[in-house]
């Protein structure tokens, strides 16, 4: 039940930050596991893009077992070819989380152009965090 929760209110963070009367593209990156922590953790980026812009999010979760509250991190940013243009801030979950379940935060990004979603993530490790660079999206083009 809780992951369903979970998923729907990322697709409805996703498709309630686009202004944009209709979809002109989403991409999701691929997963990126990380093993080094116990429980594994799994993180991806993904990008909405509408008429005049669009949204970034990362999400990160546990991929086996429960987190406790604070242990999964995620910063969206958004890029085009010349690099960042939207940075959002480091979101944790707040509770705990079940395999499968993931935070996820956005930034939203204005303007025409092709743009990708690459966004950092973290993951506690006992002591500390692992912080990784998800795998990037493909871009997806708002034309002018």
């Amino acid at each position: 039940m809780k992951k369903i929760y979970v998923a729907a209110v990322v697709t409805g963070l996703l498709v309630g930050l686009v202004a944009a009367p209709a979809f002109a593209g989403t991409a999701y990156g691929n997963w990126l596991y990380q093993t080094t922590v116990n429980p594994n953790q799994r993180g991806r980026s993904i990008v909405v893009t509408g008429q005049n812009g669009g949204a970034a999010q990362s999400q990160q979760g546990p991929n086996n077992g429960t987190v406790q509250s604070g242990w999964s991190g995620a910063l969206p940013r958004a890029l085009n070819s010349g690099g960042v243009i939207a940075q959002g801030n480091w979101c944790y979950n707040s509770g705990s989380l079940s395999s499968g379940a993931v935070v996820g935060c956005s930034v939203n990004f204005s303007g025409n152009g092709s743009y990708k979603s690459q966004g950092l993530l973290r993951a506690y490790n006992g002591s500390g965090y692992n912080t990784y660079t998800s795998p990037a999206t493909t871009y997806q083009n708002i034309p002018g």
